[in-house]
């Protein structure tokens, strides 16, 4: 009885503890963790920029627009110590609320109110009479 309530994760769990025995150096983490946090905003890019890396994008406006977009969608702001911080206006923010209603407004702007619906709901009263479309990172 007990062994069925633990659901279907379990036994597979059971069949892949060899993941936990795998050495991994630092430089694969770190790879691996920047690939994983690029994967979903990939399919933003051109088709010829979805295999290049994301340092390597040709203009520095693209590069950053994509840094952002990729942070964005993982509800994160950039950190006061990168570029984007100065480049997309984060620094002139008064508090932690100014900087996640900035962000929410750049993700609005690069992937569509879709995704943020429903931060766009809560922050509706005091963006509502702006109307945003979506931007492509060709553009950049």
């Amino acid at each position: 009885m007990l062994e069925r309530a633990r659901g279907g994760y379990f036994p597979w769990f059971l069949n892949h503890t060899d993941f936990f025995n795998r050495v991994i150096k630092k430089q694969e983490a770190k790879e691996n963790i920047i690939a994983t946090f690029y994967d979903k905003s990939r399919m933003y890019l051109d088709e010829e920029d979805r295999h290049v890396k994301p340092n390597q994008l040709k203009s520095d406006a693209k590069r950053q627009a994509y840094q952002l977009l990729a942070a964005n969608i993982h509800m994160a702001g950039p950190n006061p110590v990168e570029e984007n911080w100065f480049a997309f206006g984060f620094c002139t923010c008064y508090c932690e609320w100014q900087e996640r209603s900035l962000g929410g407004l750049y993700g609005n702007l690069l992937v569509s109110d879709k995704l943020f619906s429903d931060f766009h709901k809560m922050a509706g009263i005091f963006f509502s009479h702006w109307k945003m479309e979506t931007a492509t990172l060709n553009k950049f």
